[in-house]
């Protein structure tokens, strides 16, 4: 009977890996071994569930998010900051009091490096207008250069400022260029600053937008050539939709009446899924438009 496998260290470390976070930290207590593999683990999600908050019998409402913002900080002021892939800050339920934003700010800038895939930072609905995400994360020279190619996927902000800036030199902006999915909620951000930041994201599939209220007029580049699903939801101040998104198969839409809507000049999909509120002419734009602007639709779902 074997006792005892020494298993080889990259073994070790991908096994470890696949552990949720708190069984990750829970092994610390075996052996230094894994002390060390933890302060390198790759996925790092702080919300109620895995810090497994509704398990405090002693909690009030108000301490919850205290101790999400304090375990944060006991985990992150303790790793390495090397092997990041994901990073989740679901702080929405914390109290404006129980957030440092410097100890923020300097999270965000030790782990959000090219190596990372999923990223998303969720603040309390009184941050929306108080404190932006920083973009200039997102200028890398290392991945314009390719040294450190990108391979950030997801990107989910909620309750903060997101102002992307015009730059000389567009290679600057190579974090964006592997994005799949954008997700904005309750974000500060005007339709000009999203039409500069999508116009990078080639490799973009999905776009979620939800109560952005300082976007009046969005406007989707043709460049989004993988793009296939869009959601916009209560923009209070949205009155315009232009998509020139070639493979758009899904669109749905929620909010006042739009003053103009239009898919652009061509649409190569075969498939269009359509749904929306407060939009009674979205059947007659269906039967007027599609027929020249999508000359290969086969189905259509309204």
């Amino acid at each position: 009977m074997i006792s005892h496998i020494e298993l080889p260290e990259d073994i070790l470390r991908h096994i470890y890996s696949l552990l949720t976070m708190r069984d990750a930290a829970r092994t610390t207590c075996v052996s230094q071994r894994f002390l060390h593999f933890w302060r390198c683990f790759p996925k790092l999600v702080f919300n109620p569930e895995t810090l497994a908050v509704g398990r405090q019998p002693f909690f009030r409402g108000e301490d919850r998010g205290k101790y999400i913002f304090r375990k944060a900080q006991e985990v992150l002021e303790n790793h390495s900051g090397i092997g990041v892939k994901t990073l989740k800050l679901h702080l929405s339920t914390c109290c404006k009091k129980d957030i440092d934003t410097s100890l923020l700010a300097g999270w965000l800038q030790a782990f959000v490096k090219p190596g990372i895939v999923d990223l998303a930072v969720l603040l309390p609905d009184c941050y929306a207008f108080e404190y932006s995400f920083p973009y200039s994360l997102l200028l890398n020279d290392d991945v314009a250069n390719s040294r450190m190619p990108s391979v950030l996927k997801s990107l989910y902000l909620s309750s903060c400022g997101f102002h992307p800036t015009p730059t000389d030199d567009p290679r600057m902006l190579a974090f964006s260029w592997s994005l799949s999915r954008l997700r904005l909620c309750k974000v500060g951000v005007t339709g000009n600053e999203i039409w500069f930041f999508l116009s990078s994201c080639f490799s973009l599939e999905r776009l979620d937008l939800s109560n952005c209220d300082m976007i009046t007029y969005l406007k989707i580049p043709h460049v989004l050539r993988k793009l296939k699903t869009v959601w916009v939801r209560m923009c209070r101040e949205l009155g315009v939709i232009e998509s020139h998104a070639l493979k758009l198969s899904t669109f749905s839409y929620e909010g006042r009446r739009l003053s103009r809507f239009t898919l652009g000049d061509s649409l190569e999909t075969e498939e269009l899924d359509m749904h929306a509120a407060h939009m009674q002419d979205m059947l007659q734009y269906a039967g007027s438009n599609l027929p020249s602007i999508a000359p290969n639709l086969e189905t259509l779902v309204l």
